[in-house]
């Protein structure tokens, strides 16, 4: 799990790896009604830097894989984006367990047992 068929790190696993790890370097915020947007000028730039662009190589990572036959075309998009990050930025928020490689790997391999073929 976490490789590619080209031997390359799964950009999902990659993508939430690194959301992780920026948690860890910054520490949770509590976001207020509206999410994240707007609760500190920081936040803002974690979007921007981190979580849009992962989300939009992580996305164009599952459009391939379904072109290739991989994982299922009937998938909504947006929820299978959000359930790999979700358990991190759940950790991250509330605090109550580590962020972990472990957690990182079995989110990835949830979400993906659900949408592959």
């Amino acid at each position: 799990m976490g490789q590619s068929r080209r031997g390359s790190e799964d950009p999902a696993l990659l993508a939430a790896r690194t959301v992780a790890a920026e948690h860890g370097r910054r520490g949770a915020s509590h976001p207020q009604a509206g999410g994240l947007r707007g609760v500190r000028p920081r936040t803002e730039g974690f979007l921007s830097t981190v979580f849009e662009p992962r989300r939009r190589t992580t996305a164009a990572a599952l459009r391939s894989a379904v072109a290739r036959g991989e994982v299922d075309p009937g998938i909504d998009l947006d929820f299978v984006l959000d359930a790999v990050a979700e358990p991190i930025y759940y950790r991250a928020l509330f605090g109550h367990l580590p962020l972990t490689d472990e957690l990182v790997e079995q989110s990835v391999a949830a979400v993906l047992g659900a949408i592959t073929r």
